[in-house]
């Protein structure tokens, strides 16, 4: 298979497996808001799983991310342009963005050690409130933004070396 159709296909693999991951944080999320609101006999199972299945599909859209960074960085070793500033600007914008839902999350959380509250309470009352899913989805989104950095010096850097033997 010739580089630069390795590099579509792992573009296009990573693309639907985001998609799919996507549809799956989108179903666990209405699975745990209706356990919420209209389940009234729900037990702590129903509640973990929506979450469980939120953990899994936030691992997907990594790996899926990384497939779609790595077909790109395939087609950019074998001549493609390298459009730097798009990889730090998305790279910087994801790290920001997941620093703030993160700190903003868990500041509440770090704050409330030191006034007793039952563990019990502090803890249904951050998985009903959705902080421990913002918090989660902030640490994958900064994640993803130290990946998109990492892609952006690995292009840089396999531009130069691209200049000076392209393959035939």
């Amino acid at each position: 298979m010739k580089p630069e159709m390795e590099g579509r296909v792992w573009q296009v693999l990573g693309l639907l497996v985001v998609i799919a991951a996507a549809m799956e944080i989108r179903s666990a999320t209405q699975q745990f808001t209706w356990t919420l609101t209209q389940s009234k006999y729900a037990g702590a199972m129903d509640l973990v799983l929506p979450y469980a299945k939120g953990v899994f599909a936030g691992f997907l859209v990594l790996a899926g991310a990384s497939a779609m960074i790595s077909g790109r960085l395939l087609k950019v070793m074998n001549g493609g342009r390298h459009r730097g500033w798009i990889w730090k600007v998305a790279g910087l914008l994801c790290c920001l963005a997941g620093i703030v839902a993160i700190v903003a999350k868990m500041t509440d959380v770090a704050l409330s050690r030191g006034v007793r509250i039952s563990e019990t309470e502090d803890f249904v009352s951050m998985v009903a409130n959705g902080d421990l899913a913002i918090a989660m989805s902030g640490g994958y989104v900064f994640l993803l933004g130290i990946m998109l950095l990492m892609a952006d010096r690995l292009g840089s850097r396999l531009r130069p070396a691209n200049g000076a033997a392209v393959p035939p």
